[in-house]
């Protein structure tokens, strides 16, 4: 595996099971994401969900926080939790890229998560659908869509497991998914 291939499966699982948009899934910083531990009560063993903050995109011009959510997946490769971690430690102790200091707040806030060669700046549109479009050639998928592919996926897979339409309307950015 290499960074290309962690950062594809982030970007496809994260628009997936989050439900985003590529633009928003580009523009992801690391202070955006947090980790939300169920209380004690609600089961049997730990429950834990990765919740990503959206204040900006196409259709939230007005800057109001939103959350999406994804919990630990039973298979581990289609795991939101085990792909950022994979992808966050090839990054900061495989590849050679300097992890951010987390001594002061600013010193990591702006430090986004689909990187390319500039490890500064996000990736860029282009290079996100390429490297899609090149997932989907390996895996035989065909589809019109690209990067909005997984976004619909994961709204109709919410569907097919009992999430009620309108729950699944209610998620931030989802109109028009279908």
């Amino acid at each position: 595996m290499c960074l290309q291939s962690f950062r594809t499966r982030l970007d496809t699982l994260a628009g997936h099971f989050f439900v985003l948009r590529g633009e928003n899934r580009r523009k992801m910083e690391l202070a955006d994401i947090s980790l939300l531990e169920y209380p004690r009560q609600e089961g049997p063993t730990p429950c834990f969900a990765l919740i990503f903050l959206l204040s900006n995109g196409k259709t939230n011009k007005t800057g109001k926080r939103q959350f999406m959510g994804a919990m630990r997946h039973r298979d581990p490769l289609l795991c939101t939790m085990g792909v950022l971690a994979q992808y966050l430690f090839w990054r900061w102790h495989i590849s050679g890229e300097q992890p951010p200091s987390f001594r002061r707040r600013q010193d990591w806030y702006r430090t986004k998560m689909l990187v390319g060669r500039d490890k500064s700046e996000e990736i860029s549109y282009p290079t996100q659908l390429d490297d899609i479009y090149h997932a989907f050639v390996e895996a035989g998928i065909t589809s019109i869509k690209k990067t909005h592919a997984m976004r619909g996926c994961g709204a109709r897979g919410a569907e097919l497991h009992g999430v009620s339409e309108r729950q699944v309307s209610l998620a931030p950015f989802s109109s028009n998914i279908y």
